[in-house]
């Protein structure tokens, strides 16, 4: 069952790849391993950025907080595996602000691009 939502509409300091504004949306993308290897490797992607810790993690979703290396703000990172559809994808919003400058979109597409390089070299 999909947890992850769309961003509130306008809000400058969020992406997800259920938006269909394109500011607030990146694009998900497919997995090829089973799913329980695939949330293993999306978790040592998540606990190799800096500052991050997994909040929670089941066999399809995967939730953590990553603080910023300067100012240490709280920002929050969600990933569902679609299995259905064999689709990764990722919602990460700032908790506190109205703009983070593309913090949020430069990390979820920096998370997918390592989870697809992790993935391929274990194949």
């Amino acid at each position: 069952m999909n947890r992850i939502h769309a961003c509130e509409r306008n809000k400058k300091n969020c992406v997800s790849s259920f938006n269909s504004e394109p500011s607030q949306y990146v694009e998900p993308i497919p997995y090829h391993s089973d799913e329980k290897t695939a949330v293993q490797l999306m978790e040592s992607v998540l606990l190799d950025l800096n500052g991050t810790e997994i909040e929670e993690k089941d066999p399809a979703y995967i939730r953590c907080i990553c603080k910023t290396a300067f100012l240490k703000f709280k920002d929050d990172v969600e990933i569902w595996f679609d299995a259905e559809n064999k689709k990764v994808h990722i919602k990460s919003s700032s908790r506190m602000g109205k703009y983070d400058f593309g913090v949020n979109k430069k990390r979820a597409k920096h998370v997918l691009k390592a989870f697809q390089e992790k993935e391929k070299a274990a194949r």
